[in-house]
């Protein structure tokens, strides 16, 4: 499987295949994850410099990108 950069994968067990980070607020340094850094920017936290945060989807997630 070869996922675009961005994707969100919903998975019914307790563990990420590999190659995947999880939606829970994790910051994450810019300069490791540039790409993904350029499509999400500091949406969802991070200070844009040398962070930017993935989003949070413990309780919900808004996959439409309204708030």
């Amino acid at each position: 499987m070869n996922p675009f950069v961005g994707s969100v994968l919903l998975v019914p067990y307790t563990y990420l295949p590999n190659g995947w980070l999880p939606c829970v607020g994790t910051l994450l340094p810019i300069e490791e994850y540039e790409p993904l850094f350029n499509l999400i920017g500091t949406t969802h936290g991070g200070n844009g410099q040398d962070t930017f945060a993935l989003a949070d989807c413990h309780t919900k997630c808004d996959m439409t990108g309204k708030n």
